[in-house]
């Protein structure tokens, strides 16, 4: 499922407009997504930390992309809800990848891996997109972290 919930700096909703309109929506379309036998995705971007102890309730798997840039704290969000939740993203592709070195991608890259990837439960992706005006040099460096330091997680889980 994909849909915005906030902007770079907050929700689009105040967090009792959310649970009483949009909440029951997002917990009748995961539901029946669920019950088809589909792990339930959300795709996601801007802050919304202040919706997460909802969605823990529903029957979503997964939440993407956690977007740097709009805060979303990849350490916060492991360590209160990585049980809950199969985590995905948070290198940033606004910053980091379009105009960072292969080695800042690296380093960011890294870091999620080293966040978010112990105990399992964490996939490594940009925070949006791999988008036009991202050097395929950098679309590399990410790809080639996740397969050499991300495989060793991936085996110790």
């Amino acid at each position: 499922m994909a849909d915005d919930l906030g902007d770079s700096s907050r929700g689009f909703l105040k967090l009792d407009q959310f649970r009483r309109y949009y909440l029951p929506y997002l917990v009748e379309l995961a539901e029946y997504v669920d019950g088809l036998g589909v792990p339930v995705l959300l795709h996601c971007c801007g802050r919304f930390s202040d919706y997460l102890p909802d969605l823990a309730q529903t029957k979503i798997a997964a939440i993407h992309p956690l977007q740097r840039t709009a805060g979303m704290d990849l350490r916060w969000v492991k360590q209160h809800y990585g049980r809950r939740f199969c985590i995905i993203g948070n290198v940033d592709s606004s910053r980091t990848l379009p105009f960072g070195t292969p080695e800042q991608v690296e380093a960011e890259a890294r870091e999620a891996i080293d966040i978010a990837a112990p105990g399992g439960g964490y996939v490594l992706a940009s925070d949006h997109s791999l988008h036009d005006g991202i050097p395929v040099e950098n679309i590399r460096a990410l790809f080639q972290v996740g397969r050499d330091y991300g495989g060793d997680f991936y085996h110790k889980s």
